[in-house]
């Protein structure tokens, strides 16, 4: 499995990957700092879960996915988190 998190709180990311590195079934772990570093790495890579911020600068997590899904390409399984 690969994996892409995405929060502007250094904190959080730390900690949520973290969490997933033990895990023997994940293959990447990917952090970005907010939407538009994400939606650069999702240009160049496929991700099959997202673990994403809900309230960040910029781009919101929302407005992130609103933009993808109009962009009609495929979106990995997308789990919003937030503080």
């Amino acid at each position: 499995m690969r994996i892409l998190i995405v929060d502007d709180e250094p904190l959080a990311l730390s900690a949520l990957k973290k969490a997933l590195s033990g895990r023997h079934d994940i293959d990447e772990i990917a952090p970005a700092k907010d939407a538009v570093e994400a939606l650069e790495k999702l240009r160049q890579a496929q991700y099959d879960i997202m673990l994403l911020d809900i309230n960040m600068p910029e781009l919101s997590g929302l407005e992130m996915v609103d933009y993808l899904q109009k962009r009609n390409q495929p979106l990995p399984s997308i789990v919003f988190v937030t503080a």
